[in-house]
């Protein structure tokens, strides 16, 4: 048995959580190392990146997991750091999908600064999300965020899947495909 596993058994019979090792237990145990002159508690949330090396980040924050996560929160008023590439983007998407008062305006907005690379990406979903904002009565954020993740996505899928019809090695032998 190498060093390295004695060390992790051992670690792992010494530190194994109780049975409600949730993300909510980990947050509650390291909410007690924090001191009032510390501030509000903060913690760092990503998504590791698929096909990448382990502890690689996501580009950007898929909506529908981060909102898994969010909704098991004891504690939503708890300060989430974004571990990801598109700080900002993703930091508005998540904003925008746990406000208490939900504002179509705000969808509206983000929508202005997406559309043309929509439009030029995936015509279907421009169209989609166009129709989707519509009703002025509903607040439809995660279809909103999961169609326009859909169609930044799309060109680089149709590309791949061209390269493999056409048996075009050199695309498919590129990094084009597996780096962000």
């Amino acid at each position: 048995m190498s060093e390295y596993a004695d060390v992790s058994t051992a670690s792992t019979a010494t530190r194994r959580p109780p049975a409600e090792g949730t993300d909510n237990y980990w947050i509650r145990e390291a909410g007690k190392t924090w001191k009032e002159e510390d501030g509000k508690q903060k913690i760092h949330y990503s998504q590791p990146a698929p096909g990448k090396r382990p502890g690689a980040h996501t580009d950007t924050i898929v909506l529908d997991t981060f909102l898994a996560f969010y909704e098991k929160l004891e504690d939503k008023q708890i300060d989430i750091m974004l571990e990801v590439k598109d700080k900002n983007l993703s930091a508005v998407k998540c904003v925008n999908a746990t406000l208490p008062e939900k504002r179509l305006s705000l969808l509206e907005k983000e929508w202005g600064r997406y559309k043309y690379t929509i439009l030029e990406k995936a015509a279907a979903d421009y169209q989609s999300i166009r129709t989707l904002l519509k009703d002025k009565s509903a607040y439809p954020v995660t279809e909103f965020y999961r169609l326009i993740e859909d169609a930044l996505a799309t060109v680089k899928r149709q590309l791949l899947k061209l390269a493999e019809k056409y048996e075009e090695v050199y695309l498919l032998q590129s990094l084009y495909f597996y780096l962000d």
